[in-house]
């Protein structure tokens, strides 16, 4: 439990690196197709904010974003944007039912002790019909599976001897995060990798799974 607190306090002011990373790319490739004017679109784990400006500007919506780090909502805050403060290991959400067309979260969920929980957090946040999408690393895909063979994480936040604190503390594959999304209620949309650009191809799903790095996820809540 004490580790556990040191952890929150040093990410509640620790600051995000100012750039766009390929997990915001593939969400973007991801959303595109469900974004539109005028909605309200929320960003858990929003970091330094580039994603949500990139969104609030390219697709003229009302975003909002929300993450652990006081440094990063007060950056966020001081460049215009809606931003508050949330340990999304507490639970629940600083909002009221059905109010985001659209939720965001990229590299969130497999830092969670209770990845269900925040799913239905975010379940419950979105509007019917609303969608949700997530990106996460593939634990298993074939570089990783060896490693783990070989006894040694090939992500080195998942090792706590390589750092003060273990940050992965969760490990997810395909298959795990589409049932896990049905278990909390959400139709999966389309998921794609980093490796294998075509999202639904016949025949693919084997070769993305043991190429991609990175996983993402388009779901929706029901009507």
């Amino acid at each position: 439990m004490q580790a556990s607190k040191r952890a929150v306090k040093y990410y509640r002011h620790r600051a995000t690196t100012r750039d766009l990373n390929k997990w915001h790319s593939l969400a973007e490739s991801m959303i595109q197709s469900v974004v539109c004017r005028g909605q309200t679109v929320a960003e858990l784990g929003c970091g330094s904010g580039e994603f949500l400006k990139r969104l609030a500007a390219r697709y003229e919506v009302k975003a909002v974003g929300y993450d652990i780090s006081e440094t990063n909502i007060e950056r966020l805050r001081r460049e215009g944007l809606d931003g508050e403060v949330v340990d999304f290991a507490d639970g629940a959400l600083p909002v009221e039912d059905e109010v985001f067309d659209l939720v965001v979260s990229c590299e969130v969920i497999e830092h969670l002790v209770n990845p269900r929980g925040f799913l239905r957090e975010i379940h419950r946040c979105l509007k019917r019909g609303g969608y949700f999408c997530l990106t996460t690393p593939n634990a298993f895909n074939a570089l990783r599976r060896l490693s783990f063979l070989l006894g040694y994480h090939r992500d080195p936040l998942m090792d706590p001897s390589r750092s003060e604190f273990a940050e992965h503390i969760r490990a997810f594959s395909f298959g795990m995060v589409a049932r896990l999304l049905r278990v909390q209620g959400f139709t999966v949309v389309g998921s794609i990798g980093d490796r294998v650009p075509v999202a639904q191809a016949p025949g693919l799903s084997l070769l993305r799974s043991l190429l991609s790095s990175e996983m993402c996820f388009l779901s929706q809540r029901e009507q």
